[in-house]
């Protein structure tokens, strides 16, 4: 009860108070960089960087349908038109959590078997978020650039990278989830000051549609992956006789 209680303050304060809150604190920024005059300049330079993300995160779920459906176009077209809804209401929502019974439908259309979708859906939903990792790890590389601060190096970004990689499991399935968690990071690893957290987090909200329609598309082929894998055992223990002792 303890930690169904914190669970639900949590995301009512994310909810009802941080993601409310985010847009004045973005709007402030860009008054902030229309004033100075960098506005232009630093929209300028996301443009390309935006169809890079959204080219990528197309990539990476179409490579791991093509695993899932081992080649077979018709089945990869099979799982593609039952993920579509999903993907769609991912974008519409950009939140992993309200997406969360659209793509349990279409996980048990993929895999037929409601009772093991309706498992691993929501165990994957804030811990599984694929999307959100690719775009937000470019957008952080590309703001050093806008900003004329030198890339890490491999040691330097891995230091980033492994705490970055950790912390998204805490991360909740709202608009907005990933900056909490990783702005300190940035601060701290890759030396970002206010007003380059400022530009990320306004411009990775303009990106989170994209990478939460990824996330639980994601997660949809994780189901059918998992399933292949681990189905047959699965079944097995269901039907498997239980035992009666004394």
């Amino acid at each position: 009860n303890f930690i169904q209680n914190g669970q639900e303050y949590a995301y009512k304060f994310l909810k009802n108070v941080f993601i409310p809150i985010l847009p004045i604190f973005i709007m402030g920024f860009v008054f902030k960089f229309e004033h100075e005059g960098l506005l232009l300049m630093l929209l300028e330079k996301f443009k390309n960087i935006f169809f890079v993300v959204v080219l990528l995160q197309l990539t990476y779920i179409t490579l791991w349908l093509m695993i899932a459906s081992r080649g077979n176009i018709r089945t990869f077209g099979y799982y593609v038109r039952n993920l579509i809804p999903a993907y769609i209401t991912g974008l519409s929502t950009i939140s992993s959590a309200a997406t969360m019974p659209v793509n349990m439908m279409a996980a048990e259309r993929n895999l037929r078997n409601s009772l093991f979708a309706r498992t691993i859906i929501p165990a994957t939903v804030n811990i599984h978020t694929v999307g959100s990792a690719i775009s937000f790890t470019i957008l952080s590389l590309a703001t050093m650039w806008a900003f004329s601060i030198p890339l890490p190096d491999l040691h330097h970004f891995m230091l980033f990278a492994i705490p970055y990689a950790l912390a998204k499991y805490s991360v909740a399935g709202v608009p907005g989830g990933v900056v909490v968690v990783a702005l300190p990071l940035l601060v701290k690893y890759l030396g970002f000051t206010p007003e380059m957290a400022g530009i990320i987090a306004g411009m990775y909200l303009l990106f989170d549609p994209f990478g939460t329609a990824t996330n639980v598309t994601g997660n949809g082929i994780f189901a059918i992956l998992f399933y292949d894998k681990f189905g047959k055992h699965y079944q097995d223990q269901k039907h498997k006789p239980v035992k009666l002792t004394n």
